[in-house]
């Protein structure tokens, strides 16, 4: 799919397109959810579309999704978890330790979560199978939604003008690369020490 495409159905379809893609993406059916963001701030950018529809649909369709992956953490996540998580690589230890991790840092990891691809899906899993209290889970993915959805569509709406629309697909592509190079050091400083 090009841009073009894209940009059609985002005219055709609307908000609804872009609160399904951001649901999609966080509940973990894989979504470029930054690029698209960008991309949306650059149509924006065009008056192609609604600065607030934009915003609106952004951040109903990113806290839904957080929403909807930390219910069903908390209802069938831990047996789950047990039973599959070999497969993927989920240890008892590793597993523990996760759960000890988020216990502390519950709050900070839901609220800057989705600013880390791979994370952002897991986080509201954990949270839900942790038991993390849905008080707190609601009012830091709230948060963490706003100001994610926000800086990227403003992001994006400043670079609208100055680069061509066609180049976005580049952005998702530089950034997919930086978070594997990023990876990548990390691993080797680690088998290093």
């Amino acid at each position: 799919m090009n841009v073009d495409q894209i940009t059609e159905y985002l005219l055709t379809y609307g908000y609804w397109i872009i609160l399904l893609v951001l649901f999609c993406g966080i509940v973990g059916i894989p979504a470029p959810e930054e690029t698209f963001l960008v991309f949306i701030g650059m149509l924006i950018a065009k008056h192609q579309l609604s600065f607030y529809g934009s915003i609106g649909s952004a951040f109903a369709g990113t806290l839904v999704g957080m929403l909807c992956a930390y219910f069903i953490g908390r209802k069938v996540g831990s047996p789950f978890v047990k039973k599959f998580g070999k497969y993927i690589k989920i240890t008892e230890e590793n597993r523990e330790e996760t759960y000890s991790n988020f216990k502390r840092h519950g709050k900070l990891s839901t609220l800057l979560c989705l600013f880390i691809p791979g994370f952002r899906q897991i986080t509201p899993y954990v949270a839900g199978i942790t038991g993390f209290p849905v008080l707190s889970y609601l009012l830091f993915a709230t948060l963490g939604s706003g100001l994610w959805v926000v800086l990227y569509i403003i992001g994006g709406y400043f670079i609208g003008n100055r680069i061509p629309v066609e180049y976005v697909s580049f952005l998702g592509l530089a950034a997919l690369i930086g978070f594997i190079v990023v990876i990548i050091v990390k691993k080797r400083k680690k088998t290093i020490k």
